[in-house]
């Protein structure tokens, strides 16, 4: 969330499990969203290679049609080569 908040594509592709079910954000594309700020990260469930986790974040949109909200999101994350990846995106 807070490579996305900066816009750091290559970060946040970088944070992707490479078997995994997210796609990669392409080079150059913008985010619909001007910042998001993480309010809370909670571990839902979580085994040796495994893990859910819930975060709450508040999104500024770029448009200004939209006004400022907060949202929760369920992430599973899986490791690979020792590290936390971002395997899927489970409420969307």
């Amino acid at each position: 969330m807070e490579a996305r908040d900066r816009g750091e594509i290559e970060e946040i592709n970088s944070l992707l499990h490479t078997e995994g079910e997210l796609s990669e954000i392409p080079q150059g594309a913008e985010l619909d969203a001007e910042s998001v700020e993480v309010q809370e990260v909670e571990v839902v469930n979580r085994s040796e290679d495994e893990a859910t986790v819930r975060a709450t974040v508040r999104v500024r949109p770029r448009s200004p049609d939209e006004g400022e909200r907060t949202e929760e999101t369920e992430w599973e994350l899986r490791k690979q080569d020792g590290e936390w990846r971002l395997w899927n995106r489970l409420d969307g």
